[in-house]
């Protein structure tokens, strides 16, 4: 009859700690449950490798979701790594099926394509031919995504916060009424009013109180349906921010330099590509040793006329750190610089007024953790670890508080949190 529900509360970092324990519900999770107030994330530091991290226990190195979006240096605006069946090796979601549980996935990242009884998946058009009731109804349980659109549609506002995760509430309300066993929700309001207003901005506190309320809402619904002395309640994170001022767009240097081709704003060939993390980059080539030796002369001609690039990394160092085999070098950046891949506008200049924080920096920063807490049957009451905890942890604590089963996890069991 164990039931196990996983909120995932995007963007909230240990650091916002004096905010979130004045919250109602979240703080009542933490002084009855288990709290890691100190999760170390992945690199990069980005919503899908992260939660997809959560769900698998292996870095993206691993399990294959190495960024937000893909590296398609031909698209103006690249894709997303929405779809499940890109995920290498074994999840959560795949382990649930295997033992038959009834699954829920609310906007959780990286599960378009699902197959469970409930997934609202998050993915959105990206094709000229495509709208939002397409995608979501091709990607998610057409049954459920269905009567949920027609029952809550009103509500959004495209993807505008908070209306997103209001119908996000609205859609897990309605799973708690089923016989499920587990529920997977992702907000975001947190994560979208830091990017908009700053990592600390009064907005923000406003987000993490609205977020609160929805907790608690989830929370009273399993109460009243007599459920919660058998409900694992799992509230985490996945990464902080940072404020940001400046950018810098290394494919445009790439481009003087020869070492790509663009037409109309987007690259035709390349020798040498840059796909940003946001607070990292991925460099990409062609592997000739001729361009892995020049590449690396300019980057460090670029880190001595520009403020951004805090250290180049070669790939056996970025393997190292868990981030895309696939790259020739990795580069970060420094706190308040980011990177993009335009190839108009400044080569160095102002971020987009829309963004006034953003993430996707190594993992490492100081006071830049994530956060996990669990109540219920599964965890031990009253503990707090406040030592740093890899995320690669997080999957087989949770396999273990579900009874389910994880397959080759690079993390392990956080015993010293559960029953």
């Amino acid at each position: 009859m164990k039931k196990t529900l996983v909120v995932s509360l995007d963007a909230l970092g240990a650091e916002d700690y004096d905010l979130f324990i004045k919250q109602p519900n979240i703080s009542a999770v933490i002084a009855n449950g288990s709290f890691l107030s100190r999760v170390k994330s992945v690199n990069p530091t980005l919503t899908y490798p992260a939660h997809t991290t959560i769900t698998s226990g292996r870095y993206p190195s691993s399990h294959g979701i190495v960024n937000n979006i893909k590296v398609q240096p031909k698209r103006n605006d690249a894709d997303w790594y929405w779809y499940e069946r890109e995920i290498q090796g074994d999840t959560l979601f795949r382990a649930a099926c295997r033992s038959n549980k009834r699954v829920g996935a609310i906007f959780w990242p990286v599960c378009a394509g699902l197959k469970v009884q409930w997934n609202m998946a998050e993915i959105w058009p990206h094709r000229k031919w495509q709208n939002q009731a397409m995608v979501s109804l091709l990607n998610s349980t057409p049954a459920f995504a269905t009567r949920m659109a027609k029952k809550y549609g009103y509500i959004l506002r495209g993807t505008m916060q908070p209306y997103l995760d209001e119908f996000a509430y609205a859609c897990a309300q309605e799973v708690l009424q089923e016989n499920w066993d587990l529920l997977f929700v992702h907000f975001t309001d947190i994560d979208a009013h830091k990017h908009r207003y700053g990592n600390r901005a009064p907005e923000v506190e406003e987000s993490i109180r609205r977020t609160d309320e929805r907790v608690g809402g989830l929370i009273r619904t399993i109460e009243e349906k007599g459920l919660l002395p058998y409900t694992n309640i799992i509230l985490l994170s996945d990464h902080s921010q940072r404020d940001i001022t400046h950018t810098l767009r290394m494919n445009q240097i790439f481009y003087k330099h020869g070492l790509l081709n663009a037409h109309n704003g987007s690259v035709t060939r390349y020798r040498a590509y840059v796909n940003t993390a946001v607070g990292l980059a991925h460099i990409y080539t062609d592997g000739q040793p001729s361009t892995l030796q020049f590449v690396r002369e300019l980057l460090e001609d670029i880190q001595k006329n520009y403020p951004v690039i805090e250290r180049i990394y070669t790939k056996k160092e970025a393997v190292a750190m868990g981030s895309d085999p696939k790259c020739s070098f990795m580069v970060t950046a420094k706190p308040g610089y980011t990177f993009s891949n335009e190839l108009e506008g400044e080569v160095y200049g102002a971020v987009d007024a829309k963004y006034k924080a953003n993430h996707g920096y190594r993992n490492d920063l100081p006071h830049y953790e994530a956060i996990f807490c669990g109540y219920g049957p599964s965890f031990k009451s009253g503990v707090q670890v406040d030592e740093v905890v890899e995320m690669i942890d997080l999957g087989p604590t949770i396999a273990e508080a579900a009874g389910i089963f994880l397959h080759d996890p690079q993390g392990a069991v956080r015993w010293d949190i559960l029953e």
